[in-house]
């Protein structure tokens, strides 16, 4: 199958901060124009498709300039709120990449991310890839450092047991996957954990998945952190509920 693109990048994006959309956006066009620099070096063609989960006018005064100012992006928009899986369901649809990558609007790409990662996908023959993060804080500039975490090599029973290894701006897969198991489970709309179901479908179609062991993405830590958000309310464990008994796990 002829693709478009290398490499479609997914970005939800429902009333965050504009100055961590920006961030976002600059890592991934930092990330093209290293690659173009680069010689005797492969340089993968990238799309960034940005779905703004409810469109209003707000939304072309404040996300419509950067749309003209990135060449790599696409823009994108649903009439009203449907969620996290629902828009990134929208930008599976119109990637024309052959591998996928999810970057959340509040996480950006380390520099080289992007060749870096397809390169070791490519070298090792994967359909699935992930690696680590480290944190950034704060809702604005200067976004101080914390943690970095480097997560253990594959094993699917990790997932099974409801343990998330794959953390989300980490993860680059193969466009064709999404044609065998769907995409993202909108049921999980509001709970969270849809990745990590959508992780379960994926290592039982392939078992070509591999951690590359370094830093990948930048995990933006926000006063809109959905996962702390949810964590406190106690959606992840409806979450997990929903999972095991689709899954059938224990």
């Amino acid at each position: 199958m002829k693709h478009e693109y290398d490499v479609s990048i997914l970005t939800p994006y429902h009333n965050e901060p504009l100055a961590l959309l920006e961030r976002n956006l600059s890592s991934v066009a930092h990330n093209i124009m290293n690659m173009n620099k680069r010689t005797g070096n492969t340089v993968y063609s990238v799309q960034q498709i940005v779905v703004v989960d409810f469109w209003d006018d707000n939304m072309a005064r404040w996300v419509g300039p950067l749309n003209d100012k990135y060449e790599h992006v696409t823009l994108l928009a649903h009439s009203k709120n449907k969620g996290l899986p629902a828009a990134r369901n929208t930008g599976l649809k119109l990637a024309k990449g052959e591998y996928i990558m999810l970057l959340d609007t509040d996480d950006c790409f380390t520099i080289d991310r992007i060749s870096v990662q397809l390169d070791f996908m490519k070298k090792h023959d994967l359909d699935h890839c992930y690696g680590g993060y480290v944190e950034l804080h704060g809702d604005k500039p200067p976004y101080p450092r914390g943690a970095e975490i480097i997560p253990p090599e594959f094993n699917r029973q990790y997932l099974l047991d409801l343990n998330n290894i794959c953390y989300c701006g980490s993860n680059c897969f193969k466009r064709e996957i999404v044609n065998h198991i769907g995409g993202f489970d909108e049921k999980l709309t509001g709970l969270g954990a849809e990745d990590l179901e959508f992780w379960i479908r994926l290592s039982g179609h392939t078992n070509k998945i591999k951690c590359m062991p370094r830093i990948l993405y930048r995990l933006g830590i926000t006063s809109r952190n959905m996962t702390a958000k949810y964590l406190k309310g106690g959606q992840f464990k409806k979450a997990y509920d929903y999972i095991k008994t689709k899954h059938n796990l224990k």
